[in-house]
């Protein structure tokens, strides 16, 4: 089973390093949208394992847009399963075995 993180974010490097780690127990990989970030997201999400940053190619505000290419980007994983989650959001570690329980189902 193929499973896929999908984030989208914008200056969450208070939160980013604890947030890709919940998701990586679970994950196979990590695939991240920075919108422009001007603080460390960026660098600290290039140093987490499993996780791929693309940075954005667009400007302005257009999250239908930005969400489709993120999307895009997860497809060519060929994921069985994508986890999208905020950028400020954790996994419980206790969760873990419970989700992958049902997603096999």
């Amino acid at each position: 089973m193929n499973i896929v993180g999908m984030l989208r974010i914008r200056n969450e490097a208070r939160w980013i390093e604890r947030v890709l780690a919940s998701l990586l127990p679970l994950c196979d990989s990590t695939v991240v949208f920075d919108d422009h970030s001007d603080d460390q997201t960026a660098h600290i999400c290039r140093s987490m394992p499993r996780t791929d940053v693309f940075d954005s190619p667009f400007g302005g505000l257009n999250e239908v847009r930005d969400k489709s290419y993120l999307l895009a980007k997860v497809m060519e994983r060929r994921p069985d399963w994508i986890v999208h989650i905020d950028g400020d959001e954790l996994l419980q570690a206790e969760s873990i075995s419970s989700i992958r329980a049902n997603l096999a189902t």
